[in-house]
């Protein structure tokens, strides 16, 4: 890469990363509001006014998701199980507390309208209890016991098919879709 080129999408990344931090976080959601945020920015916006409603360290968070809308759970649930499989798998997202949301993204998937999604959910959730004991024998909060949780782990099979379905259904459109169809679920 020429440096002139290196440069320019350093700065992209710069510019990026600010917007990024600098973005408006709605602590209340309204119809006006929820009106005017472009698809593009629409889940994050979504997300941020749920966490708004946790405590920074995150205590309460399966009490107060659980209590809202369940549009809300949906798109809550969805969001992170994505974000925790494109991370590391399903391996990382059982391995995480975030994983007290399964099945509120089985539920999820099913109700914005992901409906292959949702039956891997039920096939991860189903893979995961049925071999439970084996997989978080390995647990032991150091990087060594998250290695040997995640080698050789069951579910490790199904992350690229989630990977491909998450394409093929669009998961972000069908989220957003969902977001704009029912807009009720997410006013405050």
């Amino acid at each position: 890469m020429k440096k002139r080129e290196k440069k320019a999408w350093e700065h992209d990344i710069e510019n990026l990363v600010h917007s990024f931090l600098n973005r408006t976080i709605y602590e209340k959601l309204t119809e006006d509001i929820l009106s005017s945020i472009p698809d593009v920015t629409l889940e994050q916006a979504v997300i941020d006014n749920i966490q708004a409603k946790i405590s920074p360290d995150f205590s309460d968070e399966y009490d107060v998701v659980t209590k809202l809308s369940t549009g809300r759970q949906a798109v809550y649930a969805t969001f992170y199980l994505e974000c925790e499989v494109c991370n590391g798998g399903f391996s990382q997202f059982f391995y995480n507390s975030i994983s007290v949301f399964a099945e509120d993204a089985l539920y999820g998937f099913e109700r914005i309208g992901a409906v292959k999604l949702s039956a891997l959910m039920k096939q991860a959730i189903i893979l995961y209890k049925e071999n439970k004991r084996e997989i978080t024998e390995k647990e032991d909060e150091t990087i060594e016991g998250y290695h040997k949780f995640y080698s050789d782990n069951p579910l490790n099979k199904l992350d690229d098919i989630f990977y491909l379905l998450i394409k093929e259904e669009n998961l972000s459109t069908l989220r957003i879709n969902y977001i704009r169809n029912n807009p009720n679920e997410f006013l405050d």
